[in-house]
C-alpha cells in the first residue's frame, strides 16, 4: 500500500509509471502476437475473424472496464482519507455483482449471435471461424476482465510492481497457450481465445492472494465479509459516469464496425492490424496516465487538491517521453511493423490498409493522449459531467466523419474520421481544463 500524495511528487509518478507502462507494453505484447499468430498461422481469414467481432467484445468488456476504473477511484478516496472499514465488503460485493452480470451477457450474446454477426456484417467466408472466437471469449469474459479490475484495486492502493509481475506471467502464460493450442493441436481462433482465458484465470487466482494480503495489513483479515447493496450504491457515484463513457467510447467502434467490414475481409484484416498498432502506443500513455486518477482522488480524500495540477503536468512531461521512441520507430518502419502479422503472399491491400495508417494517421495519437490525460485528471476528481462530455463529442465526432469520409475514401477515410474524433476531443477537453470549473464545488 502507498500514499501517493507524499514524498516527492517527480519521483512517485514515476516509479509508479514505469511499472505500470511496462505491464500495458506487456499486455499489448501477447496481444499483439495473438494477431501475429492469426496472421502467419490462420492467415487473412483468421485476422479478419478476430477482428470482424473485436470493437464490438470491446465494447461489452468497457462497460466492466469502466466500472472498476470509477470504482478504483471510490477506493482510492477512501484509501486516501483512512477510511479501511468499508473498503473490503465494497470490494467482494463488486466481484459478485461482476460474474451475475458477465454470465448473463454471455448467455445473450450467444443466443443471439446470429442477430450480432448480421448487424456486424461479417462476411460468410470467416462466420465459423468469427463464431468459435467470439464464443469462448464472451464464455470466458469474467475472467479477463477481472485482471482489469484487479489492476485497478491494486493502483487504488497505490501499488504498480504487482500488476506488472503477473503481467509477465499472463504473457508467458497466454503466448504458451497460443503455441500450445493453435500451433501445435490446430484449434484455430478458438484456440486464440481459449489461450486468453486460461491466462486471465491464472492471473485472477494471483490477485485474490494479494488482495487478500492487503486486507490482512489493514486489519481485516478477521473481518467477516457480508454482502450489502450499500456499498455497490455507495460507488455507483464514481463507477456509473465512467461506465458510461468508456460504453460510449467504444460503442462508436462498434458502429462503425459495419463499415468496415462492409468493404471487404482485407479491409477487416487491415483494421484489425491498425488497431493492434494503435494499441502499442495507446498502452504506453494509457498506462503512464493511470496514476493521475489516483493521484488526484488520493488528493480530494486526503484534502490536498492544490497539488493536482503540479501532477497533471508531469503526467504529460512522462506520457510524451514514454510514447515517443516507440511512436517513432514505428512510423519509419511501417512496412516492416505490419509483415510482422501477415503470412507470405498475403493480400498487398490488406497489408497496405495497415500501412497507411501507420505511417500517415498514427502520429496524431498524440492528440488522444492529451486527452487520456485530461480524462484520467477528471476521472480522479469525478467531474463526471467534463467527463462524460468529452467522451461522447469524440464518439459522435467520429461516427459521423467516418460515415461521410468512408463513402469516398474507403479505408483512408475511415482513418480521418478517427483522427478528427481525436483532435474535437482533445481540444474540447483542453478548454474545460483551461477555463473550466472541473473540481468538485465543495472544495
Amino acid at each position: 500500500m502507498r500514499d501517493l500524495t507524499r514524498g516527492n511528487t517527480v519521483k512517485t509518478f514515476i516509479t509508479f509509471a514505469i511499472p505500470l507502462v511496462l505491464s500495458g507494453i506487456l499486455a499489448q505484447a501477447y496481444n499483439t502476437i495473438d494477431t501475429v499468430i492469426a496472421g502467419k498461422i490462420l492467415g487473412e481469414d483468421g485476422l479478419a475473424a478476430i477482428g470482424a467481432t473485436a470493437d464490438f467484445i470491446t465494447m461489452v468488456s468497457s462497460i466492466f472496464w469502466g466500472y472498476s476504473v470509477g470504482f478504483s477511484v471510490y477506493i482510492a478516496q477512501l484509501f486516501g482519507a483512512g477510511d479501511f472499514n468499508k473498503i473490503k465488503n465494497a470490494v467482494i460485493s463488486t466481484i459478485m455483482v461482476f460474474a451475475s452480470f458477465a454470465a448473463v451477457l454471455a448467455a445473450l450474446f450467444i443466443g443471439f449471435h446470429e442477430v450480432i454477426f448480421s448487424l456486424l456484417k461479417v462476411d460468410k467466408s470467416i462466420y465459423n471461424d468469427t463464431f468459435a472466437y467470439f464464443s469462448v471469449y464472451i464464455i470466458g469474459l469474467f475472467f479477463i476482465i477481472s485482471n482489469v479490475f484487479g489492476m485497478h484495486l491494486m493502483n487504488a492502493f497505490g501499488e504498480s510492481t504487482f500488476p506488472f509481475i503477473v503481467s509477465i506471467i499472463s504473457a508467458v502464460l497466454n503466448v504458451s497457450g497460443n503455441l500450445i493450442f493453435v500451433a501445435l493441436l490446430g484449434m484455430g481462433t478458438e484456440g486464440l481465445a481459449l489461450a486468453s482465458v486460461l491466462a486471465a484465470l491464472a492471473v485472477d487466482i494471483a490477485y485474490i492472494i494479494r488482495i487478500r494480503a492487503i486486507f490482512r495489513k489493514m486489519g481485516l483479515g478477521g473481518e467477516r465479509f457480508k454482502f450489502s447493496f450499500s456499498h455497490i450504491s455507495s460507488s455507483l457515484a464514481f463507477a456509473l459516469p465512467n461506465m458510461t463513457q468508456q460504453m460510449a467510447m467504444y460503442f462508436a467502434g462498434t458502429l462503425i464496425s459495419p463499415i468496415i467490414n462492409g468493404l471487404g475481409k482485407a479491409a477487416t484484416a487491415g483494421y484489425s492490424v491498425s488497431g493492434r498498432v494503435y494499441n502499442t502506443c495507446a498502452a504506453i500513455y494509457q498506462n503512464s496516465a493511470k496514476i493521475l486518477a489516483n493521484y488526484s482522488a488520493q488528493c480530494v480524500g486526503a484534502g490536498k487538491t492544490c497539488e493536482i495540477k503540479k501532477g497533471v503536468g508531469i503526467t504529460v512531461i512522462q506520457g510524451v517521453c514514454f510514447v515517443a521512441p516507440v511512436l517513432i520507430l514505428l512510423v519509419i518502419f511501417p512496412e516492416f511493423a505490419c509483415s510482422l502479422f501477415f503470412e507470405e503472399g498475403a493480400e498487398s491491400i490488406a497489408i497496405e490498409y495497415a500501412v497507411i495508417f501507420t505511417r500517415y494517421f498514427l502520429p496524431f495519437c498524440f492528440f488522444q493522449m492529451f486527452c487520456n490525460i485530461f480524462h484520467a485528471l477528471f476521472r480522479g476528481v469525478k467531474a463526471t459531467k467534463h467527463l462524460l462530455a468529452s467522451t461522447i463529442i469524440g464518439a459522435a465526432s467520429r461516427v459521423i466523419a467516418t460515415t461521410v469520409l468512408a463513402h469516398y475514401l474507403g479505408m483512408t477515410g475511415v482513418y480521418m474520421g478517427w483522427v478528427i474524433s481525436w483532435i474535437i476531443e482533445t481540444v474540447y477537453s483542453a478548454m474545460i481544463f483551461k477555463f473550466g470549473n472541473w473540481l468538485p464545488k465543495k472544495i
